[in-house]
């Protein structure tokens, strides 16, 4: 448990790569109909922050879109 997600999830990635080598990880980022100041605000694209630093350490991430009606 923790308030920073990046922080939190490169502390646990180890962990779950040592139990389970071949293991990718996946990220949501939310799509929304008509993008706005509001939305942007609240989904900073955190994901993206996930996946480059994911990526520098060599460790599969993949994003995935989800559609919000």
């Amino acid at each position: 448990m923790g308030t920073d997600v990046i922080s939190q999830s490169l502390a646990l990635a180890p962990q779950i790569l040592k139990t389970y080598p071949q293991s990718i990880f996946f990220g949501g980022q939310l799509v929304f109909p008509e993008d706005s100041l509001f939305t942007r605000f609240l989904h900073n694209n955190i994901v993206f922050g996930l996946q480059r630093k994911f990526y520098n350490l060599g460790i599969p991430f993949v994003i995935l879109p989800v559609r919000v009606y």
